[in-house]
């Protein structure tokens, strides 16, 4: 088991399995290792063959919260999200004190079943014990959006993890989540963000940076500059971060609603149950 833990965290899926199944055989009841192998099933994808472990696994542990919220988790990797909610709820309720894993989870899977108003009550319980709020910051974001808090929402969406991940890649490029004065005549850069459809879908903020003065230069996945530059609106289509101008702003495509936003009125910090979010570190 434990050398199959140790392949297991280096994403050597198969070998992983290879050694809980070695150490089951050896002892079949072995807790750990049947917990092991229901995750590592879960992580190659296996979910049906996930899911049979799990109801046998929690036959004989009904009263664990990771048994149940194993079960959960591998329902709703095949789409049966309400059919996972009762094993998440159990989960959270026997999740030992001091923890927040499952309670979290029930508060997104609340989330994606479309229900953004029980989503945020099961947040609540969570916000003002976690212990790391930026975190939670970055889970609570889309469900704040969901549920029609746009202004806190995308103040939040300012913490999600990509942020990092390209400012560390493009470190040249000072990346920015906010443009102080007007927009009017202000050289903006802004690079679409993850997949095609995540940069159509902010596309609709973007032109309307260029409909308040702004001059636009998008820097875009190649398959959509072509599109872009016959439609017009914007002063300048690129593909690569090579040719982006060298002054200007540069923010990111989800960043844009929170420029928007923050261009018309002072974003005030948010206060939900209690809790004083902090501003990410990058933030301005």
């Amino acid at each position: 088991n434990n050398l199959g833990s140790a392949l297991h965290g280096l994403f050597r899926f198969e070998e992983a399995e290879r050694e809980y199944r070695a150490c089951l055989d050896l002892a079949p009841g072995h807790p750990l290792a049947r917990v092991n192998l229901i995750s590592v099933l879960i992580d190659m994808g296996r979910f049906a063959e996930a899911e049979h472990a799990a109801r046998r696994l929690l036959q004989h542990t009904p009263a664990n919260g990771q048994s149940n919220g194993l079960l959960a988790a591998a329902i709703a990797s095949q789409g049966r999200l309400r059919h996972a909610l009762p094993y998440y709820q159990a989960a959270a309720r026997l999740e030992q004190q001091g923890e927040e894993r499952a309670a979290l989870s029930l508060a997104c899977a609340l989330h994606e079943c479309g229900d953004s108003e029980a989503s945020l009550r099961a947040f609540g319980p969570l916000m003002g014990k976690t212990r790391d709020p930026l975190f939670m910051a970055q889970m609570l974001a889309p469900v704040l959006l969901g549920a029609g808090f746009l202004r806190d929402g995308w103040r939040l969406n300012c913490s999600r993890i990509t942020y990092h991940r390209i400012q560390r890649h493009h470190a040249q490029l000072r990346l920015s989540q906010a443009i102080d004065g007007p927009l009017a005549d202000r050289l903006i850069t802004v690079l679409g963000e993850q997949g095609l459809g995540d940069e159509l879908f902010f596309l609709r903020f973007v032109l309307q940076l260029a409909a308040r003065g702004a001059r636009v230069t998008y820097c875009a996945n190649p398959k959509l500059v072509g599109m872009l530059e016959r439609m017009g609106g914007l002063e300048r289509v690129v593909y690569s971060t090579d040719d982006i101008p060298a002054d200007g702003v540069n923010i990111l495509g989800f960043d844009v609603p929170h420029v928007l936003h923050a261009a018309q009125s002072q974003s005030q910090p948010v206060q939900l149950w209690g809790v004083d979010w902090p501003s990410p570190p990058w933030a301005p």
